[in-house]
């Protein structure tokens, strides 16, 4: 008998992503909302989490959609600014990059946060660092 997990991956086996559809007229809304609340400053490394938290208050004011559908739209957003800015290649991929790996994982951890499901406190309390 063979081990199965020491078998080669079955090459015609293939990985469909999960898309979600969002409403390109919210998106551009909400892009045009947080340039007027960030007038005079450019989307960057040093402040993309505080455009994430301003975006994902704007999107709430939706409350039709799912969590997943605001999730989408701030990433979109957030990469509509990133793309339209005047950044030079370099910094716009390093945004790209900060956009699809670290936003998504903020955004989670921001909704935990929010719900109560983080113990923060009573962890930091108990190991005595802060």
């Amino acid at each position: 008998m063979s081990d199965q997990s020491s078998q080669a991956p079955n090459p015609n086996s293939i990985t469909v992503p999960t898309y979600i559809v969002i409403d390109s007229t919210i998106v551009t809304a909400i892009v045009a909302q947080i340039q007027s609340n960030f007038a005079n400053k450019t989307l960057s490394t040093t402040n993309i989490l505080t455009y994430t938290s301003e975006l994902m208050q704007l999107v709430e004011t939706y409350p039709s959609l799912s969590g997943s559908e605001k999730q989408a739209i701030v990433i979109q957003a957030l990469q509509n600014l990133a793309n339209t800015s005047t950044l030079d290649d370099s910094s716009k991929a390093t945004l790209d990059s900060l956009i699809t790996q670290v936003v998504p994982i903020f955004i989670n951890l921001i909704i935990s946060a929010t719900n109560g499901e983080l113990e923060l406190n009573k962890k930091l309390a108990a190991c005595k660092c802060w």
